[in-house]
């Protein structure tokens, strides 16, 4: 352990790597333990992590966890070979359901229709826009039909590589210049 000097060889190891461990983050209060992980113990927690630790240890952990709502993390490494077991409860929230920035393209031009279509630009290399159909979008910057700038976020139907269906933009100011359009990744709620 990186935490750990060679006179600390004898002690426990989560009583020599607490100093260490708290100046990590001032913000956060790091406190040894040595005893049982009794219930009593485990309950005035919010996220509980072990580490080499029994398999009848974890399940009897977990098992408590579970029960009480408490999130329960198993991590392990053992040689070449790892153990990751996560258990956020019945129900939890996945905030940013996707990998990488959210998709953005500028816009080329935008219809007054039912529906509007929004064109958007692409350079010589490009294969056109990032979306994907029932992606939900919103619009900055675009100059004339203003009434899309800061609106909650549309959903959108691609047309092909370069157009986008938007919904109504028929009551909508004639489309002048500029803008782009941002893709918005709304929390997914989970259960099992």
């Amino acid at each position: 352990q990186f935490l750990l000097a060679e006179s600390d060889v004898g002690q426990n190891r989560a009583e020599a790597s607490q100093r260490a461990l708290a100046q990590l983050n001032p913000r956060v209060a790091v406190a040894a333990h040595a005893g049982e992980l009794s219930e009593v113990f485990l309950a005035s927690f919010q996220v509980v992590v072990l580490t080499e630790s029994p398999l009848e240890e974890q399940l009897r952990v977990g098992d408590f966890c579970h029960a009480q709502g408490i999130c329960f993390i198993v991590a392990d490494a053992k040689g070449l070979a790892g153990q990751l077991f996560c258990d956020f409860g019945g129900h939890f929230v996945v905030e940013d359901p996707a990998e990488g920035d959210p998709a953005r393209a500028v816009v080329q031009h935008i219809s007054q229709g039912n529906p509007g279509v929004v064109t958007c630009t692409g350079a010589e290399d490009s294969r056109g826009h990032p979306f994907c159909d029932d992606d939900l979008v919103t619009f900055s910057g675009v100059e004339g039909m203003t009434e899309l700038n800061g609106r909650e976020p549309v959903p959108v139907r691609v047309l092909d590589a370069f157009r986008l269906e938007i919904g109504n933009t028929s009551s909508f100011s004639p489309y002048r210049r500029g803008g782009l359009v941002s893709q918005v990744r709304m929390p997914q709620a989970h259960s099992h």
